[in-house]
């Protein structure tokens, strides 16, 4: 049985001030909400934050595009609804990652493990995992650290989220063409899962893990630090939506990744 690494889905600092917005960020867009904003920590998330206009990167880059890198891993199942024990994913699936020039590369991943050439370099990259047989394991976005390869991704079953909203107060299935989006905030300087963080995205309903269940009544996130949201309408192409939260020392906003019928899978580090 293999634990989970914290690494891989570090994304952002949920603090003070705010940076320069960007039309197609490296990974996150900073969005302010009551003079606090996102902003990526050492651990993930791109893009400047030294105030930088607002240029796209593709226009800050001089000379030819680059070339990236190459990046090596494998893939892991996420094996129940805690987000932390994991085992080997030993069928075929698409690796899908954010490419040097803006457009995403993507290869095979053989049931052991892949390799990917032209790769965005650095930390809060963009990845996604698809089975080659979709069904009872979902698409799964999440940001990963390329200048730490090889690197390790994972994929969540469709029954993880179906045993999630079977403890909601009223209990829902999964929607066709819906995301799923699994957050967990965590500690900015230990790491530690933060309890009490609340989530708001439209009228989305929001689970929240209550130290071995989940309820969509509890006050915010308890003793594992996550949130799920419930059912997120997608519309038919992958597309960056925002997600609003509250904890007990700043309030802030995030721009996710998300597609149909996939699963979102991230972690923001509270300051």
């Amino acid at each position: 049985m293999r634990q989970r690494s914290l690494v891989p889905l570090m994304l952002a600092l949920l603090g003070l001030g705010c940076s320069a917005k960007r039309d197609r960020p490296d990974t996150i867009a900073q969005d302010c909400d009551g003079g606090s904003c996102i902003k990526p920590g050492n651990g993930g998330g791109g893009g400047g934050t030294s105030g930088d206009g607002g240029l796209d990167a593709a226009s800050d880059a001089p000379g030819d595009a680059p070339a990236g890198v190459t990046v090596t891993g494998t893939v892991v199942e996420l094996t129940g609804d805690d987000f932390f024990n994991a085992v080997p994913y030993s069928a075929a699936a698409t690796i899908e990652i954010d490419g040097a020039t803006g457009i995403p590369v993507a290869g095979p991943y053989n049931g052991s493990t892949f390799k990917l050439d032209g790769v965005k370099d650095g930390p809060g990259v963009w990845a996604t995992v698809t089975p080659s047989k979709v069904g009872a394991i979902l698409p799964t976005l999440q940001p990963v650290d390329t200048s730490a390869s090889p690197v390790e991704l994972a994929l969540v079953p469709a029954a993880t989220l179906d045993t999630i909203y079977a403890f909601l107060s009223i209990p829902v299935q999964r929607e066709v063409g819906a995301a799923h989006v699994v957050v967990r905030f965590l500690d900015a300087k230990t790491g530690v899962p933060v309890t009490g963080v609340t989530v708001t995205h439209g009228t989305d309903v929001v689970a929240y893990d209550t130290g071995g269940s989940w309820s969509d009544t509890a006050a915010g996130t308890g003793v594992a630090g996550y949130a799920v949201v419930v059912n997120v309408s997608t519309g038919k192409t992958p597309n960056q939506q925002s997600f609003k939260f509250k904890a007990a020392t700043a309030s802030a906003a995030v721009s996710l990744w998300v597609q149909p019928d996939s699963v979102t899978l991230a972690d923001v580090l509270v300051n």
